[in-house]
């Protein structure tokens, strides 16, 4: 059993920088007028949406009804299946 204070519990317990560097990602670059493809689809029937706002908070409106909903970054990125179209 291995104890607090052991060697071999140190060695299995600490990472080094690179082993912290790549559990920590980035966020996606996200700007004004992309049009993203969500993973599930709105009550209209449409997966796409418009972002509309850029923070913390995300701002995106419905391709097809155009309702605006607004969701933190952390979800946003995680609903996300692909970039449909970037405003350049």
């Amino acid at each position: 059993m291995l104890a607090y204070g052991d060697e071999r519990h140190a060695a299995c317990c600490n990472w080094n920088s690179v082993e912290k560097a790549s559990l920590i990602m980035e966020p996606m670059d996200i700007r004004l007028g992309d049009v993203y493809t969500l993973r599930k689809p709105h009550p209209c029937g449409s997966y796409d949406w418009k972002v509309v706002r850029v923070g913390a908070d995300i701002g995106i409106r419905c391709a097809k009804c155009d309702h605006k909903v607004l969701m933190p970054r952390s979800e946003f990125e995680r609903r996300v299946k692909k970039l449909v179209e970037r405003e350049t």
